[in-house]
Parts: C-alpha cells; structure tokens; sequence
C-alpha cells in the first residue's frame, strides 16, 4: 500500500511539474501512472474543460517528446495538435464546481491509447508531408524562390502538427524531416551573391539600378527580396521586388527630395521569411545580402546632353574669304576628318559639381567660380583647366559607357560652320544685335550666361553658345605663325569678356593647358 501510494504521488508530482499551472486543489486527484494529464480552471464549466483540454495537448506532446516545452505553444496551440487529442480525449475525466463562479476539470488519456492513435496519425503525415517535400526537391519547373517557399510550408506544418522530432526522412535512425528540408533549402543558395549595376557611382532618379541574384553561376529566379536605400541619417521605405527568370530584379532611386545630392548605400537581402514564417528561411535571409554604394547628384539624363552628328569628310579650316579681321596665323588649310558626334551645349556647372561629388574631390578643390554669380546650375562652368576638364570626359564616359573627350581645334571649327563659309556661326553679321552670343557688351549678363540663354546665335546644326560666353578648350597644339610658350594648346570662340570681333570662328589663342580662367570652359565630343 505504501508503495503504491509513493508511486503515485510520484505520478503526481510528475504531472504537476510538467503542466505548470496545475492549482494545489488538484492535488486531491488521484493521478495514475500510464496517463497524460490536463488540468484546468475557469470561471464557467466549460472555460475550465477548454483549459484542461489545452493543458492537455501540450502535455501529452512535450511529455512525448513530439515538440519542445515552449511557453509560447501552450499560450497558442495550433488547431492541427487539438485536432490529435480529440480522438483520444473526448470528455473530461472529472469536473468540480467549486463556486458560483470557480470550475476545475481534469482531462486525461492513456498512454496506450495515444502511442496507437499516434502512429496511424504520423504515418499519414509522413506521407502527406514527404511527399510534398519530395515534389519540392524535383519540381523544376518553378521557381526557386516559390519551391523554397513551399519547403517553408511544409515545414510549418511539420511543426503545427506537433510532428517535430516525430518526422523522420527514412527510418527511425534517419534524419528529421524539418531538418532535411532546412538542409536542402540552404544548398541551394549556398554561395549566392548579389551583383550590381551599375556596381557603384552616380545614380540617378530615372535609372534604376539592377540586381542579379546567383549561386554556382546559376540565377535563383523568383527570389523575394527587400531593398533599403540609406545614409547615416536617412533610410528609405523598403522597395519589395523579385527576382525574374533570369535572377534580376530593378530597384528604382529613392524619388524622395531628401535623397538627393546623397551618397546612400543599397542593402539587398532575400525575404523568403516575410513570404512564409519559418525558422530556417529566417536564417537563410540572414545569409543571402549583399550592399553596394552610390551617389546622388544629379540624374543620368542631365549629364547626357544632347548630341548633334557631324559628317566626316575633307575641309576646309581657317579664315573665309569675307572675314576682314582674320590674323595671320587663321590662313585657310585643308583637313580631313571622321564622323563624330558633338555636344549641342557646353558642359554645366551642375554638371560637373556631380562630377566632383562622385569622385569625392574636397570641396577646397573645386573650381574658384562655382560659387557666386558664376555658380548657377545651367551656366557652364569655368575654372577648369585642360587636365580638368579630361577628367570630367573620362568620368561621365564611364557613367554613360561611351568614349567622351575634348574635340580638336579642326572639329570644332567643321561642326560650330556647318557646312557654311561664314565668319560666325549664324552668318557673316556681327553679334551686336546682343540677342546671338554673350560678348562684353551685351547689355543682357555681367558674367557667364545659362547655356543656350542665345538661341538666335545657334548655327544650322542646333549647336549653340559656339561662339562667346566662353572660350572652349581643344586638344590641339598652335598651328604656325602663333606665338606660343612650348605645350601650349588651343582654345576657341571668344567668351563673355572679349569684344565681338574676337567671337569668329577661325579666331584661336594658344595658352597654358595649366591656366584656370573665369572665361574659360568646355564641350565634349565622342567619335563615331
């Protein structure tokens, strides 16, 4: 007798520790050995069998050993693991009415019942469940991103079925189903990368930038993902794209005002977990990002300025027949050139300020005149030197993916005539209309015009600001008969501070290719 009474106070005190929220009245019910047991309390007799019957579940499975003890799964059990215990456990085993408002119930099932219940009821899971794994593993014609996210399905339901540690891929010494599909999930992103394009530089708000998302060199199609664009003090609201049948996903700039004139960093990762709520795809998004940084100054369409095709041939350069004031050194010579392709306007101070931001130039370095009356947007900047303005060619080159550079003294005379033989750009008459060109005198600007500020100044090619408002640099070196110091090189057309006679076509000086000057800027050519 007294054995028999150790061992169920042994079975007692087992079934207490184990539910954790059994009352001290319960100890008065005469537990047995070979039950699971469910304990619960409520303010109506059928609160307090709703929480026996809780208590219950969660008992019998942990106690199993089908799922770990977690406090978050006994505060909401899923339907699927009530569902098990209904069969086993259809009433109360006792119910107490303690008071008008105080009710106890106590549920109870054997360990006999369940083990048999069990075993039909996990078979069928088995099945069900490593089937649908197995049609994951050899579905090739979805996605990646969607048979990753049906893994994370079966998963979920693995675990709300309570079938955790129950589950196995083969025999009982096999490996878990949920771990299998955690395993085979994560080879197939294993060494995945990001790649960006454009890799990093100047972006703009009307180029997206594009991601391709690979892994053995294969693109992973279908691939949820989430993008952030941030500084150090902004972040943007999340862009949520997938990845195409070809791994690439576009990622719009943020249109947001404040991200201008930034230098952002775009964080990509996968977001399967978002897509399904699973602990393995939670870590498999951990492991898939990748970042790429950027700056913002102005967008790409604003550094590519319109361009006007000139035909190749053989010319004639130098001064025209009609053209009293031509110096000596601007006798005509023939040349010969190939087609290319010259910018309609000059290069802008807008311009080439998000050229000094993208390769980080210290704002003590940039040019004299971008502050000031000079500094506008639109005007074309000066204060360059020739090396300078070599180096913005190169830059926006890289940006647009074509070869940009600074024209020949020869180019820029064929394209600024336009098959004419005129002293300016328009015709044989003077700028001094003041409504053609930006000369000292004009009564219109004290400095530096907006670019194309002159359109009745523009030859027949659309080409404008050829003449005055600055003078443009050109690769070439003086021609003979030019005064010039050794290395000295071209520049051409006059600008806001010269007269109107100094403002024709054929008109040169040679000076320092080092020399910086408030009336000195360029244009950019590419050849054909």
């Amino acid at each position: 007798m007294h054995a028999m009474l150790r061992g169920l106070g042994a079975a007692m005190a087992l079934v207490l520790l184990l539910t954790g929220c059994a009352s001290a009245e319960f100890a008065a019910v005469n537990t047995e050995p070979g039950y699971y047991y469910g304990f619960g309390t409520g303010s109506t007799e059928a609160a307090a069998q709703a929480a026996a019957f809780q208590d219950l579940v969660y008992n019998t499975f942990t106690q199993s050993g089908s799922v770990k003890k977690d406090t978050r799964l006994k505060a909401a059990l899923p339907e699927e693991m009530k569902a098990a215990l209904v069969a086993v456990a259809l009433k109360p085993f006792s119910a107490d009415k303690k008071s008008a408002t105080s009710f106890s119930a106590v549920y109870r099932v054997k360990f006999a019942d369940w083990t048999k219940a069990e075993a039909t009821r996990l078979s069928g899971l088995q099945s069900a469940l490593g089937g649908r794994f197995q049609a994951v593993t050899t579905d090739t014609k979805k996605s990646l991103g969607d048979r990753l996210a049906d893994a994370g399905r079966i998963a979920k339901d693995i675990d709300k079925n309570g079938a955790t540690f129950a589950l196995k891929v083969g025999g009982a010494d096999s490996a878990l189903l949920g771990d299998a599909i955690a395993k085979w999930a994560q080879a197939q992103v294993a060494g995945a990368q990001f790649q960006f394009q454009p890799a990093g530089g100047l972006v703009g708000t009307t180029q997206p930038v594009t991601v391709t998302l690979t892994a053995a060199g294969k693109p992973l199609a279908g691939m949820p993902l989430t993008a952030v664009w941030s500084t150090e003090s902004l972040a943007s609201t999340a862009v949520l794209p997938v990845t195409d049948a070809k791994g690439v996903a576009s990622i719009p700039y943020p249109g947001d005002d404040k991200f201008r004139n930034q230098k952002p960093v775009l964080k990509v990762s996968t977001r399967l977990a978002a897509v399904v709520d699973a602990a393995f795809l939670t870590a498999l998004d951990a492991g898939v990002k990748g970042e790429a940084s950027y700056r913002n100054a102005v967008t790409l369409v604003s550094l590519k300025a319109d361009e006007v095709k000139v035909d190749g041939g053989t010319f004639t350069v130098g001064s025209v027949k009609q053209d009293r004031r031509a110096g000596s050194n601007e006798k005509p010579r023939t040349v010969t050139v190939a087609t290319f392709f010259i910018d309609r306007t000059l290069v802008t101070n807008g311009q080439y300020r998000a050229f000094l931001r993208a390769t980080d130039v210290p704002q003590d370095q940039w040019p004299d005149f971008l502050d000031g009356d000079q500094g506008g947007q639109d005007q074309p900047v000066v204060g360059v030197s020739l090396a300078d303005a070599q180096k913005y060619a190169q830059w926006v080159s890289g940006q647009l993916g074509v070869a940009k550079r600074l024209p020949t003294e020869d180019e820029y005379e064929i394209a600024a005539r336009a098959g004419q033989s005129t002293i300016f750009p328009w015709g044989d008459q003077p700028p001094t209309d003041g409504v053609r060109a930006n000369y000292s005198g004009n009564k219109k600007f004290a400095s530096t015009s907006p670019v194309g500020s002159f359109p009745n100044g523009a030859n027949p090619l659309g080409l404008v600001d050829m003449v005055g408002n600055v003078w443009e640099w050109t690769t070439s070196a003086p021609v003979a008969g030019m005064t010039a110091d050794p290395g000295s090189v071209i520049i051409k057309g006059g600008s806001w501070l010269d007269g109107p006679n100094e403002l024709r076509i054929s008109n040169h000086r040679a000076v320092d290719p080092t020399e910086t000057a408030s009336d000195r800027g360029f244009r950019l050519v590419r050849s054909e």
